[in-house]
């Protein structure tokens, strides 16, 4: 009878034990530390960062979402151009929240850019979640 008691101790202490592994992995794998955060990385105009000088008047913009979020994705941008270093005035493009996960390429689609002029501009991202993240001005 003793014996029959043991095992059974032993065995509902084993499925306990199993229980709680399962859990902190999922927990783990669902949620890992910093879900929600991100921020908007790797700026670069025509492939490249803060360029001097380009020859294109539908310059192509592209960034990055970092993030140590499980599985984040982008939802939509927003992109903004201006002569103003600031952002607060000079304004020549803004594209509105467009519902969309690109991040590579996106062509410039504002007024007709000027010569010998130097345009600043920041993109806003909206991730899966809801959350947005505007990134540093670059030019």
């Amino acid at each position: 009878m003793q014996r029959t008691h043991v095992k059974r101790f032993a065995s509902l202490l084993l499925t306990l034990t199993l229980l709680f592994q399962v859990s902190v992995f999922t927990a783990a794998v669902a949620e890992p530390s910093g879900a929600g955060t991100f921020s908007v990385v790797a700026l670069k105009t025509e492939n490249t960062v803060t360029p001097l000088g380009i020859d294109d008047f539908t310059p192509r913009f592209s960034w990055q979402m970092e993030t140590d979020a499980y599985n984040m994705k982008q939802t939509a941008y927003q992109i903004v151009v201006a002569t103003d270093p600031t952002l607060a005035g000079g304004m020549v493009w803004d594209s509105g929240k467009v519902p969309s996960d690109a991040s590579v390429n996106v062509y410039y689609a504002g007024a007709a850019l000027a010569k010998r002029t130097r345009y600043h501009w920041q993109v806003t991202v909206w991730n899966d979640r809801g959350d947005s993240a505007a990134s540093e001005i670059t030019w």
